[in-house]
């Protein structure tokens, strides 16, 4: 929360990635190779996001894949 206070405070626009580092199923009980969840906020008017809970069931059904970290720090960063 102090971060993001402070991002909003800063008056200017930002972007704000939130994501796992990797999936942990109770049924393994150990890490697997599952996509994980990330979730971007845009802090720039008229850029709302999916409305689905921050969760690996909720990213699934967003259909979105982003296959390795350029794609992920691309879209971070907008382009």
């Amino acid at each position: 929360q102090p971060i993001f206070a402070a991002l909003l405070a800063s008056g200017h626009d930002f972007r704000l990635a939130v994501a796992m580092d990797h999936c942990t199923p109770l049924s393994l009980r150990t890490h697997s190779s599952e996509p994980v969840a990330v979730a971007i906020y845009d802090s720039r008017p008229g850029r709302s996001g999916s409305g689905l809970p921050y969760d690996e069931q909720s990213a699934a059904k967003a259909g979105e894949l982003l296959g390795d970290g350029r794609q992920f720090f691309l879209r971070v960063l907008g382009r």
